[in-house]
């Protein structure tokens, strides 16, 4: 194991740590607020507090921070199969997971487009809108944020779990195609191949994925 590795295993670590602490903060219940709705409760999970918007803007410049210095220091960077660029993925899906579809969606769009804002002024950057990935990852984020209707945000159970793993996947599959179309409708080209990107997004996402909710779990007991 070489001091890359090893940077890039610190990297995830603290990716993951840095969820889990976000996560709780936001998402803890302060002290005399009402006790949480039971699990078979309807879940309204359209609606949009300040909590909501607090994980928003944190998400999306998490995001926006995380894949600036990837992009600047370890684009090239694999473990396996995996590029450290699909980290993002996996802070979009985990933000859907936990605050609902707006926030996934507002973590993967503007968190993408904030990224490219400081390359506007590069010459020959050109940057048509919207940003076809921008799209692609804010519906992956949208997709996994359906799973509150039936997670209710609990996710201590393997059931929980394989439907938040199942619903990231096709969200990420969705986003990815609809990404390559934009691109090509954008540019009159292909996009680069789905293939390679796509199966380093879904095994990062459904490897740590997982991990972060449990871990989160513990957290906001």
């Amino acid at each position: 194991m070489n001091w890359q590795t090893l940077t890039n295993i610190g990297l995830v670590i603290g990716l993951l740590s840095s969820l889990i602490t976000i996560g709780d903060k936001v998402l803890s219940r302060p002290a005399g607020k009402p006790a949480p709705a039971q699990a078979n409760s309807p879940v309204n999970i359209w609606h949009v507090e300040e909590r909501h918007i607090f994980m928003m803007i944190g998400g999306a410049l998490l995001y926006a921070v995380m894949s600036t210095i990837i992009a600047d220091h370890y684009a090239s960077a694999r473990i396996g199969a995996v590029s450290l660029t699909s980290l993002t993925s996996a802070l979009t899906l985990f933000a859907g997971v936990v605050g609902g579809p707006w926030v996934g969606l507002f973590v993967g769009a503007v968190g993408y487009t904030l990224t490219g804002v400081p390359h506007l002024t590069q010459p020959g950057i050109s940057f048509p809108f919207p940003p076809a990935y921008a799209v692609g990852d804010g519906i992956a984020g949208l997709i996994g944020g359906l799973t509150l209707i039936v997670t209710h945000g609990k996710f201590s159970s393997w059931r929980s779990l394989l439907l938040v793993e199942i619903m990231s996947a096709i969200g990420l599959i969705t986003g990815d195609f609809c990404s390559s179309a934009i691109f090509h409708a954008q540019v009159g080209r292909s996009a680069p191949p789905l293939a390679t990107g796509l199966q380093s997004d879904i095994i990062c996402t459904l490897v740590l994925l997982p991990i972060a909710l449990l871990l989160f779990s513990k957290q906001t007991k």
